[in-house]
């Protein structure tokens, strides 16, 4: 029984060994943070949400936030974003984290993240069922990241991080018709027909992509004598291949 106790003991040591070895570095915030806006302990018991009941903004600030919300920009202060919106309905300043390890900053400005709830159900500050828009400052006072929460109609702007986003083309793609050229394509914009610089009797078709490239298309009258060219070009490259193939 001892032997096994003693193996039981090893083994748990290892275990503590193996853990203390493998945790991050812990964490600790630098300081303390105030804010002019109310946090949410004060906003919470001002609405009837303690009393069971769903709060839900009145008509004429839901409108405020929904409808001014895209006149938001990236690196815009507080100040800025309440003319937009309004004032927020409550705030969670968050001090400078810090390796415990790490000297204390001298720096003392908070980042700041501020809310604005349409409709909410609990007396959880970050509930996912929430609807509503929170806004995230930096320590310098600009605005890196505004995130609708529920509220589909509406982009974020920024991200969590500050780091610039990757935004997906949402260009329509649709065909483009051109009778007179005797050729269809689908493109994401107009390409704008109009006189080739390249070729004396051509037209030039081009249209920017979203990765920051340029499609262009050029087209010339063909006579009898290049259509015959090309159509012998193309039955030889069509033989060849399938010589190779076989």
């Amino acid at each position: 029984m001892k032997r096994i106790a003693f193996l039981i003991w090893l083994f748990a040591a290892m275990c503590c060994a193996v853990v203390a070895q493998s945790s991050p570095p812990s964490a600790v915030f630098s300081g303390t943070c105030t804010s002019d806006l109310p946090r949410f302990e004060d906003w919470y018991p001002t609405t009837r949400l303690p009393n069971g009941e769903l709060y839900v903004a009145t008509e004429k600030r839901k409108q405020q936030v929904l409808e001014n919300y895209p006149k938001l920009k990236l690196q815009m202060s507080l100040e800025e974003a309440e003319k937009i919106l309004g004032k927020p309905d409550f705030a969670m300043a968050l001090p400078a984290v810090r390796l415990a390890t790490a000297p204390e900053s001298g720096d003392r400005r908070c980042n700041n993240e501020v809310a604005f709830i349409l409709k909410k159900n609990s007396e959880n500050a970050t509930d996912m069922e929430d609807i509503a828009v929170y806004l995230s400052f930096s320590r310098d006072g600009k605005m890196y990241w505004a995130a609708p929460q529920n509220l589909p109609a509406l982009r974020p702007l920024g991200s969590a991080t500050g780091e610039a986003p990757i935004v997906e083309s949402e260009a329509v793609w649709k065909e483009y018709v051109f009778v007179d050229d005797g050729f269809a394509i689908t493109l994401p914009d107009d390409p704008h027909p109009h006189k080739s610089p390249q070729m004396a009797n051509g037209m030039a078709y081009s249209v920017p992509l979203s990765n920051g490239a340029r499609f262009s298309l050029y087209t010339e009258e063909a006579n009898d004598t290049c259509t015959d060219t090309v159509r012998g070009q193309l039955r030889d490259a069509k033989n060849k291949g399938r010589k190779n193939w076989l």
